[in-house]
């Protein structure tokens, strides 16, 4: 009975994910601000459902002994994931302005990302969701100062240069690991300058495109992005 119910959820997973990406570029198009705001309801839905099948999917395995993961641990963990879901979707674009289609998809992926992390390790699940939650008390913080720091706006070169330099650091100065060369030893402390150049690209698309969305803008950007990649 709990095989059939296992694989039962598995369609219902794939139908709610094909919905989610239908209704992703459906609302790409030229549509009545309503029906955009009922389409991004559906998709909060499909991703609520999605996160709440797997998981219970979970459960059915602890319950069967196939995951060495307490019950009421894992139920206490998956409402504190729902919650962090509704704020990001609901609550917080009330406070804070965001595209409400790349917030969706950016929580879908979170959702996937915990369900994953969940299944494999429970442990290392709840470190990255700590992790999350402190990132997002930082990302809200620099939203509500951003307002006020309009200089940012201005700093395009900057951080593209700033980027490139450390991407050129780790070409030069990194060790390989793994086969890969990433982090810079710095004492008996070690980073990997990539997380920064991450933010710093973003920071760059956004300050060049704020500047003007000219087609040489856009030449002269995804020359630079390539130049990242």
């Amino acid at each position: 009975m709990i095989d059939i119910i296992l694989s039962i959820s598995k369609y219902v997973i794939l139908l709610c994910f094909a919905g989610f990406t239908l209704i992703s570029f459906r609302v790409q198009r030229d549509v009545p601000e309503e029906t955009k705001r009922h389409s991004y309801q559906i998709q909060r839905s499909l991703m609520t459902a999605i996160h709440g099948v797997a998981f219970f999917d979970i459960c059915l395995n602890v319950l069967t002994g196939n995951a060495e993961i307490e019950l009421w641990y894992l139920i206490a963990f998956y409402l504190g994931q729902l919650v962090y879901l509704l704020c990001m979707t609901i609550v917080i674009p009330r406070f804070v302005k965001l595209n409400p289609g790349l917030n969706n998809v950016m929580c879908m992926f979170l959702a996937i990302g915990f369900i994953i992390q969940t299944r494999l390790s429970f442990d290392n699940s709840v470190k990255q969701f700590l992790i999350i939650l402190a990132g997002t008390v930082v990302f809200l913080l620099f939203c509500v100062f951003s307002r006020r720091l309009t200089f940012l706006k201005r700093l395009t070169w900057i951080y593209c240069i700033l980027g490139l330099g450390l991407l050129l650091l780790v070409f030069v100065l990194s060790t390989v690991s793994r086969g890969a060369k990433l982090s810079l030893e710095l004492g008996p402390f070690s980073f990997q300058p990539l997380e920064f150049v991450k933010i710093l690209f973003v920071f760059f698309v956004a300050s060049a495109f704020y500047r003007s969305s000219s087609f040489r803008t856009v030449v002269i950007t995804a020359v630079l992005a390539a130049v990242h990649v």
